[in-house]
């Protein structure tokens, strides 16, 4: 999965934007979730 190191940056760039607190909540839960699912591709491949 090429995309994922691209994704989590544009996801940290998000995260730095002075956006209000429920955007940013919503944002580092994206990031949790699509990690996980990241992790779980990866174990599952090996």
């Amino acid at each position: 999965m090429p995309l994922a190191p691209a994704f989590r940056e544009r996801m940290r760039w998000k995260m730095a934007l002075p956006v209000g607190p429920g955007v940013r909540g919503m944002y580092f839960v994206m990031n949790l979730s699509f990690s996980f699912m990241y992790l779980e591709a990866l174990l599952q491949g090996s």
